[in-house]
């Protein structure tokens, strides 16, 4: 959903897919590489649904509420509810539908050598079903939103501080010379990279250091 983390290397799945096809649209790569075969299959919800289903959960009135999470019976412990859509699809299928979403005309391959982890993670939500609750929002509707509001982020921001002016690249626009040049242009002392990229870092020694 909105505002998911999209670093290169410590991103899940699905925004790193999205940040990865975008990144290839706009430099126009031939190809976009993903981790292992494309086999496991994963389970996806958009944020929304997620915090819907624990307001849901929430104005439950007591007498529903406890004895349908067993409370009473699990010596004190808080109570579980599995929340989740309740079927899943494989990495592959999910990389065609962020590619097809993005507009990616390039070729998609799978690097076997990777591993693939977990074949399936699925959760059981028949307890959350039963209650009257299910997911409202299609896979693809949410990850067309979550794209839009990527696209809409401003790939800049400057703070004016005590210590003089920061700037802060905060989008994902992949033109990342021009910015930091509009960064210096504009004043700034500091320029923060809030992700690792040997070849940005570089490019930051060389021009401003």
């Amino acid at each position: 959903g909105l505002n998911d983390n999209y670093h290169p290397v410590n991103s899940h799945v699905l925004p790193a897919l999205i940040r990865r096809f975008h990144e290839a649209k706009v430099e126009g790569r031939p190809t976009v590489e993903a981790w292992g075969t494309g086999s496991p299959r994963r389970e996806f919800m958009y944020a929304d649904d997620m915090a819907d289903a624990c307001v849901y959960l929430m104005n439950l009135p007591d007498e529903k509420f406890v004895p349908l999470l067993g409370q009473d019976r699990n010596d004190g412990l808080p109570p579980l509810m599995n929340i989740g859509v309740g079927h899943d699809l494989s990495i592959r299928e999910l990389a065609e539908t962020v590619k097809d979403v993005v507009g990616y005309q390039g070729k998609l391959e799978f690097d076997r050598s990777k591993p693939d982890g977990t074949p399936r993670k699925l959760l059981d939500v028949s307890l959350l079903a039963d209650m009257g609750w299910k997911a409202s929002i299609p896979l693809r509707d949410g990850i067309e939103a979550t794209y839009r509001w990527f696209l809409e982020q401003p790939a800049l921001r400057t703070f004016d501080t005590d210590r003089g002016r920061i700037a802060v690249l905060v989008g994902y626009d992949v033109q990342f010379p021009e910015l930091a040049r509009i960064a210096f242009a504009q004043g700034a002392r500091i320029l923060f990279v809030p992700f690792n990229s040997d070849e940005r870092n570089d490019y930051l020694r060389m021009r401003y250091c």
